[in-house]
C-alpha cells in the first residue's frame, strides 16, 4: 500500500485501506491521516467501511479495540 501511495498519491482505495489497517494496529494518528486522505480523494469511506462492516460497535468486537469517538464519526456520519 505504501508502494502504491507513493507511486499514485491520490489513489483513494489505497489510502482507505492503509488506514484500516492501521486502525486494527491502534496507529490512531495515521488511521485518522489516511482515512481522511482517501476522504479527500473522492472515496465515500462511510459506504466502504459499510461494505464490510455492520457498525462500530461490530468492528469493535471482532478486533476487540474500542475506536477514538473521532475516528468512530468519521465512519458513520457525514462531516461537513
Amino acid at each position: 500500500l505504501n508502494k502504491a501511495i507513493e507511486l499514485k498519491p491520490k489513489f483513494a482505495e489505497a489510502h482507505y485501506a492503509r488506514g484500516f489497517i492501521r486502525l486494527i494496529l491502534r496507529e490512531w494518528k495515521e488511521a485518522k491521516s489516511d482515512l481522511i486522505a482517501s476522504k479527500n480523494a473522492g472515496l465515500d469511506i462511510i459506504a466502504s467501511f459499510h461494505r464490510y462492516n455492520k457498525s462500530i460497535a461490530d468492528l469493535e468486537q471482532k478486533i476487540g479495540i474500542s475506536l477514538p469517538e473521532d475516528i468512530a464519526a468519521m465512519l458513520t456520519k457525514n462531516e461537513n
